[in-house]
């Protein structure tokens, strides 16, 4: 199976749209901004993706090296 990497920080909607196109042929690994307010956690556990992994948490400096 393949496998996407996704950074978030906005959108949700955008987000789980792209989790569904994908979810029967990829598994999703995501990083939501720690930040970002735009994203209710419990709310896409709560969904039950079996592809979708939210892998941190942490801030992120957009644009910086680390990133």
């Amino acid at each position: 199976m393949q496998t996407l990497i996704v950074t978030a920080y906005k959108d949700e909607d955008q987000l789980l749209r792209l989790v569904r196109q994908f979810e029967d042929r990829f598994n999703v690994y995501v990083h939501l901004d720690r930040r970002s307010e735009a994203f209710n956690r419990s709310n896409i556990d709560s969904l039950g993706f079996r592809n979708l992994h939210i892998c941190s948490t942490y801030a992120v400096a957009w644009g910086a090296i680390d990133h």
